[in-house]
Formats: structure tokens, sequence, C-alpha cells
């Protein structure tokens, strides 16, 4: 076992700016490694169509490429704004101007590290416009002496919903989602007065904080046409995050299910952007009818209120933790760097 794990290396990682000394640096290196984006995105860049720093009037947009939608075969332009920091509102501010200026179908915004509050925009351009929202954290790994292999996680992206006809999904569809929330947000925020800060919305899983507890643990209700779940949500931004938070919750799992009443699922399948599921089934859904999306909505609250009793204290006890490794990663090496 000794000689086993002396040959094994050992991973850290690098300042982003030790490999990108600023943001045009990592611009041209993503510009020629564009394709480590497609598994992760509804289109298909075409990588003969990057354009970088490309300028309309006082604008300019880091990267602007042409990329294909599969099911419609629709050409469209999107926008890539790139930041070694921290998000914040002044590039937040150019990914909306990008997105007016160039006329783009989506966005993709990548940083040295993501806070909730710019997650939250991101869900909202996708929940309430056409437009395809994505936005990545970016961070630079090497295992010894090895060179920098780059690394993005994806942490929002656009929504299940299937995308027919036109880019930004089925209209109708999403206003059935947006009724159903308007149903039973008032009913849950008779549960916990977190809730009352959500708006009816097309997003299939909103969740929201649980107060005093990790900011990737939050309770969330997930719906579909005729089913629905209610539950708690581990969203650590990386895998290691996120299998630390269930392993976490894992350790209290006998006492919540006995404060719950009842045997809860816990997904065992681990997710390369951190998140984890823990929940119970209901029936009812948004294509249900008025009246069944009511008798829904009043079963939802009820289980949301047991579930806010059975783990609100004990998810309190659980320490926030600041940085852990992670084991995803796109393929990719920096060029020329050491």
């Amino acid at each position: 076992m000794t000689k086993i794990h002396e040959s094994l290396g050992v991973r850290e990682r690098v300042a982003l700016r030790t490999v990108w000394p600023n943001e045009l640096d990592f611009s041209r290196w993503l510009a020629t490694n564009i394709e480590i984006l497609d598994e992760h995105l509804a289109c298909e860049i075409d990588p003969e169509s990057v354009q970088q720093e490309v300028s309309a009037g006082p604008l300019r947009v880091d990267l602007l490429v042409e990329a294909t939608v599969p099911e419609t075969g629709e050409r469209v332009r999107v926008v890539i704004e790139n930041q070694l920091e921290t998000t914040d509102g002044s590039h937040l501010a150019g990914v909306m101007a990008y997105m007016v200026a160039f006329e783009a179908k989506a966005t993709i915004w990548i940083a040295g590290d993501v806070s909730r509050e710019y997650v939250d925009v991101m869900r909202w351009l996708n929940d309430q416009t056409h437009i395809d929202a994505y936005l990545f954290k970016l961070e630079a790994i090497r295992v010894d002496t090895s060179r920098p292999i780059a690394i993005l996680t994806k942490i929002v992206g656009p929504s299940r919903f299937a995308r027919t006809g036109r880019w930004g999904g089925d209209p109708k569809r999403n206003q059935q989602v947006r009724n159903w929330w308007g149903r039973v947000l008032p009913a849950l925020a008779g549960a916990h007065p977190a809730w009352r800060s959500l708006r009816p919305t097309a997003h299939q899983y909103p969740d929201v904080p649980i107060p005093g507890a990790p900011k990737h643990i939050s309770w969330y209700v997930n719906v579909e046409e005729h089913k629905s779940s209610v539950g708690i949500k581990v969203s650590g931004g990386t895998k290691a995050k996120g299998d630390h938070y269930f392993n976490q919750l894992a350790k209290y799992r006998d006492q919540i299910h006995a404060a719950f009443g009842e045997s809860l699922e816990w997904g065992e399948r681990s997710y390369a952007s951190g998140v984890r599921w823990i929940c119970t089934r209901v029936p009812g859904g948004f294509a249900d009818d008025a009246a069944e999306q009511e008798k829904t909505a009043r079963a939802i609250a009820a289980i949301m209120k047991r579930l806010v009793a059975a783990t609100e204290q004990t998810v309190r006890d659980i320490p926030e933790i600041e940085d852990l490794d992670d084991d995803t990663q796109l393929e990719g090496r920096p060029n020329g760097a050491a």
C-alpha cells in the first residue's frame, strides 16, 4: 500500500494569474481551446467562428462565436465574458450589454470564483428571457511539477425544459410552470418565510437558502408535468464540496428521518457540479388541472413544513468550508504554462 501511495502525485491549485497574467491572456488561450466548452452547452460552437476582442461602438467583448442549435439547425451568436477574479457588477454589466449589442442568443460568463447573487441573476436570465445564460468557475491545477490544467465547472446553465422551435424553449410550457408556482409559492410561504422572497418563474426547481446554514445547502421543490419532489439540495459548486456537505448531512440521516416521520431518498449519484439531492416524491405537477394543482400545493406545503422542522437546526450545525480539491476537470492545458 505504501508503495502505491508513494507513486501517486500530489495535486495543488495554481493561482490563475500565474498561468494567465491577465484576462486577455486567458481569452487568447480559450480561443484556441474553445472545444472544452462543447459538452456543457445546448449548442455546438463552430471553432472557425471564434473572434477575439470584437467591438460594437464603445463596447468590446472578449470572445464572440457562432454556434448551431442541434434541434433546429439555427445558427446563433454567443458572447463570452472572461474574468480571473470573483464575479462582480462591472462584468455582469458587460455580459448584459454584450448580449444586446451583438444580438446574442446565449452568453457564457467565466470567472475565477462565483458569488450567489450573480448565480441568481444568471438563473433569472434563463427563467425569464430567451437567452441561454451559462456561468462557469475557472480553476487551474497541477500534479507535482506538471504543467497546469484548466478546470471549468458549470455553475449555471439553461433548465431542462425541452427547447422546441425557436431558441428559449416552449413559451406555453413555461407559462404553465409560472402558473404552477403562482399557486405553490403562497402555500410554501406558510411553511417558512424564506419562500416569500421568490416570485413565479419558469425554473423547474427553485430553492431557498436555509438561514444560518452553509450557503451550499438549501430547501428546494422540483416540478414536472405530473409529479413533484420536495427536499434538500446540496450544490457545492465542485464535486468535492458537494460530496462533503452530503456526507455531513448523512451523519444525521436517522435523526432527520425520525423527526420528518418517514424516510427520504438520498441521491447517491454525485455530479461534477457538486449537486446532490435528498427528497420525497409527491404526485401532481404543472400539467394537471387547477383543482389538482391546488391539492398538490397544499400537500407540498405540508411536507415542506415537516422538512423544515426536521432539518433547520441540524443543518445549521454543519460548518461552512472554504476550499476543497475537486476531481472533475475539462481537458485543456494553458499554452506555454510551466
